[in-house]
């Protein structure tokens, strides 16, 4: 009688242990295992992107002489600012508005300056003026 009690308090133990997450009963499959999967953490950040070539450039007239009938400017970005011979642009007033009948062709680029060719009849015309280069 004592063997047949000591098996039914191993039953007993064996079946409270599965009811209660323990260790499963001899006829049930063990729970299948999860794995949490983490994507590793990238070496480095993306490179920013490049600069918006589109976008219009604006520079200082910073010289102005009469060529004839028309005005050539001097103003204040060079090659390194990424100006080039051909590339159009327009002057803009002090109020910041674009002169549609002073637009240009940018004659010659230099390391800190550039020059081009403008319509006007007198160089008091363009003073204080900037210019806003195209893409």
């Amino acid at each position: 009688m004592v063997a047949a009690m000591r098996n039914l308090h191993v039953l007993a133990l064996a079946l409270g242990l599965a009811a209660c997450g323990g260790a499963p009963a001899a006829d049930e499959a063990p729970p299948p295992v999860v794995v949490n999967q983490v994507e590793a953490p990238p070496d480095a950040p993306p490179p920013p992107p490049p600069p918006d070539a589109a976008a219009v450039i604006t520079a200082n007239v910073v010289k102005i002489q009469m060529t004839g009938s028309d005005c050539e400017i001097t103003f204040d970005l060079g090659a390194p600012d990424g100006i080039q011979v051909g590339r159009r642009g327009v002057v803009v007033d002090r109020a910041g508005v674009e002169l549609p009948d002073r637009t240009f062709e940018v004659a010659s680029v230099g390391a800190r300056v550039s020059t081009a060719v403008v319509p006007c009849a007198m160089p008091r015309e363009l003073a204080g003026d900037s210019v806003h280069l195209a893409p």
